[in-house]
Parts: C-alpha cells; sequence; structure tokens
C-alpha cells in the first residue's frame, strides 16, 4: 500500500455528534488579540484574483515558511485556491515588498490577519506597513508565536465549524488553523 501513516486525522465539521460517534473528539481553536497602534503604511498591496493569478498563489505557498512554530497545517496552495474560489470573504493580496501574500480583512480599525504566506516570516511591524488604514487592535487567526507573544487567546468557532480530531493532537497549547488551510 505504500501511504504514510498519520497519527491523526482532522476535519471541520458542524456535525459534532454524528462525528464523534465516530470517535472523533471536538479541539477548541482560539483566535489570539493584541492592542496594536497603526497609523499608516508605507508600502502597496495589490489585490490577487484567484482564477488570473493562480500561478503566483501557488508559487508563494510552495515557498513559503511556517507562519507558527506551535502548530501549522501544509498546504501547497490547493486549499487556498479552493477557499478563495468558493468563499472568500477576505482579502488575499500581494506585497512586492516581501515577495508574499497577506490575507486578511478589515472591520473598522480592526485588523483580522487570516494568514502572511512569505518565504521568510517578516517582522509584525513590517507587515503592518502594508496598510493605510488607522488600526488599533489585530486579530490573528493562526498562532502568532513568530511576529508576538503579548497576543491574547481567546476559544474561537470560526465560520462556524468545529476543528475535529481523531487520534492523538500533538500540540497542547492554544492555536487556530488558519481559514486558507481549512477543508
Amino acid at each position: 500500500m505504500g501511504g504514510k501513516k498519520s497519527d491523526f486525522v482532522i476535519l471541520f465539521s458542524d456535525l459534532l455528534q454524528f462525528y464523534q460517534q465516530l470517535s472523533f473528539k471536538p479541539i477548541q481553536e482560539y483566535r489570539f488579540l493584541m492592542p496594536y497602534k497603526h497609523v499608516k503604511g508605507k508600502y502597496a498591496l495589490k489585490p490577487v484574483i484567484a482564477s488570473d493569478d493562480n500561478n503566483l498563489i501557488l508559487r508563494c505557498f510552495r515557498e513559503r515558511e511556517p507562519v507558527s512554530n506551535i502548530f501549522w497545517i501544509e498546504d501547497r496552495g490547493e486549499i487556498a485556491v479552493f477557499n478563495l474560489l468558493s468563499t472568500a470573504h477576505f482579502s488575499l493580496d500581494y506585497s512586492s515588498t516581501l515577495d508574499g501574500l497577506i490575507a486578511y480583512y478589515l472591520e473598522g480599525k480592526t485588523l483580522h490577519l487570516l494568514d502572511v504566506i512569505t518565504k521568510k516570516v517578516p517582522p509584525l511591524d513590517v507587515i503592518m506597513d502594508h496598510f493605510s488604514e488607522q488600526i488599533e487592535e489585530i486579530y490573528f487567526y493562526f498562532s502568532p508565536d513568530k511576529f508576538t507573544h503579548l497576543a491574547t487567546p481567546e476559544p474561537y468557532v470560526y465560520d462556524g465549524t468545529h476543528l475535529m480530531i481523531h487520534g492523538q493532537l500533538p500540540c497542547a497549547k492554544p492555536f487556530m488553523i488558519s481559514p486558507l488551510s481549512r477543508c
């Protein structure tokens, strides 16, 4: 058979009872909140359109450095492109300064940072320098350990779907799987 043996299997569902009968356990995810005073950035972002920029998206994902040391799902871009084409309620923009992608949405003075897809994870100040809007707080939808240790985890269920696991989860710290890597 030649396949790899997995220690665990994950899925996202709103059918908790059904999957619990199949020995899946719900795992609490966390988004991370941090106050951040930002006035205006100096770098430009270019909107990415999945159907037109597919090669750029796939290249960035294939060359990316993991955005967290705590928990991270490797996606070579296929899951992200599917999510962009089917449920994109966020912006995915390209930064020529970073030669990478930033997935986010703004809500008033709050930045919701969903993912950063770059060869080398940049400092948070460099990412923030790409936003011309005034920002007073950031929600990270992944473990922000490579950016800051000042963010406070808060329990969160993204899009009404729970992370469920069959097997043993290798992580005990609060985390969230980036919305771009969910399927």
